[in-house]
C-alpha cells in the first residue's frame, strides 16, 4: 500500500538538536518513556520535565539511566526551557491549555507526541486507526487479530498500552499498524497534517469535559483522526451514532474526498457492515458476504456487535481476506478489563469492567446481564457528563448498588427499588457485594465514573483482580 506519505522525509534531525519532553507518563511502553528513548537514543539533546518528583517516578527513570544526553526537572515546569527549546514533544496527558505550550506556540516551536513521531518516521500508509468515546480497544484488538493472520508483521500499539515507538526498529516496510488513538494524541495531527489510511470513528458521547474547554472542542480533536485523509484513503463510521452521521456530508463536500463505509446494528448498508439474518454481513456495492452467525462471537453485550462491525469495515477495506477475518471473529475472547469475567464462586459471577469511566460503558455493560441480578460496583467523580441516563439505567437493571467514595455519588443515591450500601474502598466493597449476592447474580464493576480511589482504572482492575481472586467459596 503506496501513497504519498511512504517517502514521508522529517523535517529535522533528532541529533544535537534542543528537544524539551513535556510529561514522562506514568508507563514504561507508554507514550513519555518511549519518546524520551526515541529521542536519547538519536542523540537529542534532550531535557526531561515533569510535575512528579523523581521517586514517583523511579520506575521510569530506571530505563533511561543509560543515556548521558539526558537532563531533568522535576516536580515543576521551567518557562526558560520552553524559551531555549527548538522542539517540544508532550505526552498527550498533559493539558492542551499549559501556559508552558503557550509559550512554544508563539514561538512557533513544532509541538509532536509520541504519534505524530511515528507517523514523522513511518508515514500513514499502512496504518489503521480507532478513536471514539467507546469501544476502541476491543476493535483496535480485534482489527489487530485479524490483520496478523494474513500479516504476521502486523503490530498493535496507541493508547493501548504500548508506543508504537517502541516497535518501531524493528518494523518490516508496509507492516499494517493499528493504533488505538486516544482524542489528545490526535490533537497534535495539525502538527504534520496526517492521517491514518483508515480511520474508523467508533461512536461519539460527551467525555472528558474535565479537561475540554467544550464538547465542541472534544469533537474537533477526534475529526483529526480523517481531517487529512485523501482520496486514497477510508473512513469507516458509526451510522447508528447521529452525530457520526453527518460526518459523509462533511467530507463529500472535499474535492478528494476519502471513500466512505459505514456499520449498523439496525439499518442495512450499502458499502459497509451490519446484522441480517442472525450473521455479520458486508456490502461492497450492495453485494452481500456472510461473515459468520453472531451466535459464533465469545464477547457478551450488543454493543460488542457492533464492535465487530466496525473491525469487519475496517479490515476488509484495508484489503483483509475472509478467512483471516472470520478465524479472528471466533476466537476473539476480548480485551482484559472490558467485561472481563474473573471467577465464579457459588454461582456468583465477578466480571471487571473497570475501563468503564464515562456512563455510556456502564449503562452498555449492565445491558449486558440479566436485570434484577446485577450488584453493581461504582462510585467517583464525573468528567463533566450527565449521570441522568446511567441514574435510570441503574434503576431498572441493578439491585443492589454499592458505592465507594466520590464527588459524583449524591446523584445516585436515591433510586427506587435499588438496594443502596456504601464502602471506604473496593476490598469492602466486594466483601459487601459477595455478602449480598445469591446463585445467578453478576458482581459487576462497572463504575462509568472516573478518579475512584485511584487515579488510573488499569491500577484499580488489578486491585479488583486480586480480591476477587483470593475470595474462597
Amino acid at each position: 500500500m503506496l501513497s504519498r506519505y511512504t517517502n514521508f522525509v522529517p523535517f529535522m534531525r533528532y541529533k544535537n538538536k534542543k528537544i524539551l519532553l513535556m510529561g514522562l507518563g506514568g508507563f514504561v511502553n507508554g507514550s513519555g518513556v518511549s519518546a524520551a528513548e526515541f529521542l536519547a537514543s538519536r542523540g537529542a539533546d534532550l531535557t526531561i520535565t515533569d510535575l512528579k518528583t523523581k521517586k514517583e517516578l523511579t520506575k521510569n527513570l530506571a530505563v533511561l539511566k543509560k543515556y548521558k544526553n539526558i537532563k531533568y526537572v522535576f516536580g515543576e515546569h521551567r518557562a526558560k526551557d520552553f524559551v531555549t527549546a527548538e522542539w517540544v514533544i508532550k505526552n498527550p496527558d498533559v493539558p492542551m491549555n499549559s501556559p508552558f505550550l503557550k509559550i512554544a506556540q508563539k514561538r512557533k516551536i513544532p509541538i509532536d507526541n509520541d504519534i505524530t513521531l511515528f507517523f514523522r518516521e513511518y508515514g500513514a500508509a499502512n496504518v489503521i486507526g480507532v478513536t471514539g468515546t467507546r469501544g476502541k480497544s476491543t476493535i483496535t484488538s480485534l482489527i489487530y487479530e485479524m490483520a496478523r493472520r494474513q500479516y504476521p508483521s502486523a503490530r498493535l500499539g496507541g493508547n493501548i498500552g504500548q508506543s508504537p515507538l517502541r516497535f518501531l526498529p524493528r518494523l518490516k516496510k508496509g507492516a499494517p499498524i493499528i493504533l488505538e488513538l486516544s482524542s489528545f494524541q490526535l490533537h497534535n495531527l495539525d502538527t504534520i497534517k496526517m492521517s491514518p489510511h483508515v480511520a474508523v470513528w467508533t461512536n461519539f458521547y460527551p467525555d472528558h469535559l474535565n479537561k475540554y474547554p467544550t464538547l465542541a472542542d472534544y469533537r474537533k480533536d477526534k475529526e483529526k483522526i480523517f481531517k487529512y485523509q485523501k482520496e486514497e484513503d477510508i473512513v469507516v463510521l458509526n451510522w447508528d451514532d447521529k452525530v457520526l452521521r453527518k460526518i459523509d456530508e462533511k467530507l463529500s463536500i472535499r474535492d478528494f474526498a476519502p471513500t466512505i463505509s459505514c456499520f449498523s446494528l439496525s439499518e442495512q448498508i450499502k458499502n459497509g457492515a451490519y446484522l441480517k439474518d442472525g450473521h455479520f454481513v458486508f456490502a461492497e456495492n450492495g453485494n452481500e458476504t456472510r461473515v459468520c452467525p453472531v451466535s459464533a462471537t465469545k464477547l457478551l453485550g450488543e454493543h460488542n456487535q457492533a464492535n465487530i462491525l466496525a473491525a469487519i469495515c475496517a479490515a476488509r477495506v484495508y484489503g483483509i481476506k475472509w478467512p483471516a477475518i472470520r478465524a479472528a471473529i471466533y476466537e476473539f475472547k476480548g480485551v482484559p478489563d472490558r467485561l472481563e469475567i474473573i471467577k465464579k464462586i457459588n454461582g456468583v459471577t465477578f466480571v471487571n469492567d473497570c475501563t468503564a469511566t464515562s456512563p455510556e460503558a456502564a449503562m452498555a455493560a449492565l445491558k449486558s446481564f440479566p436485570a434484577g441480578k446485577i450488584i453493581l460496583i461504582s462510585g467517583g467523580n464525573s468528567k463533566g457528563s450527565s449521570l441522568k441516563e446511567l441514574a435510570a439505567t441503574i434503576a431498572v437493571r441493578v439491585r443492589v448498588l454499592i458505592l465507594v467514595p466520590g464527588n459524583a455519588n449524591e446523584k445516585l443515591r436515591h433510586l427506587p427499588d435499588v438496594i443502596l450500601s456504601e464502602a471506604k474502598n473496593l476490598q469492602e466493597a466486594i466483601a459487601q457485594a459477595f455478602k449480598k449476592a445469591t446463585p445467578g447474580d453478576t458482581i459487576l464493576f462497572s463504575p462509568g465514573l472516573t478518579w475512584l480511589l485511584r487515579q488510573n482504572e488499569f491500577v484499580r482492575g488489578e486491585e479488583f483482580k486480586k480480591i476477587v481472586k483470593n475470595l474462597k467459596k
